[in-house]
């Protein structure tokens, strides 16, 4: 991630969003909100289909919301701003996916800025050193 393509930049946050619906969903929410609702295999793989496209429009939509904020967060040169920046977004992003995603469960915005701190540190790492 040390070239700030705005599309490589654009994929990457897409991926992180993915991540963490599959970590909440490994955590329960594909026990309740498909599982619990199905009564064969018919209506498993169809809650299935529906829930991969529930995932994906939380996906799409939150990568649309943070895509300039982050784009122009990694366009910083200096590397305290760009900490500082990014302290600075995560409870814009805790506060922005638990009231349009999880009302009910807030816990999932703060595992969410647990995946967003780990994709920090993990896809920036050259960046920020």
């Amino acid at each position: 991630m040390t070239n700030n393509k705005p599309l490589s930049i654009a994929i990457c946050i897409l991926i992180k969003y993915y991540i963490f619906f599959v970590f909440i969903a490994i955590c329960n929410r594909y026990k309740t909100m498909v599982i619990a609702n199905s009564n064969g295999l018919a209506s498993l793989m169809g809650n299935t289909g529906w829930y991969v496209l529930y995932i994906s429009f939380g996906a799409f939509l939150l990568s649309i919301i943070f895509f300039f904020p982050i784009l122009i967060t990694l366009r910083i040169k200096n590397r305290r701003y760009i900490l500082l920046a990014f302290a600075f977004l995560l409870p814009i992003e805790y506060y922005t996916y638990t009231k349009l995603f999880s009302q009910i469960d807030p816990i999932n915005g703060i595992y969410n800025t647990i995946v967003s701190v780990a994709f920090i540190f993990i896809y920036m790492m050259r960046r920020l050193n």
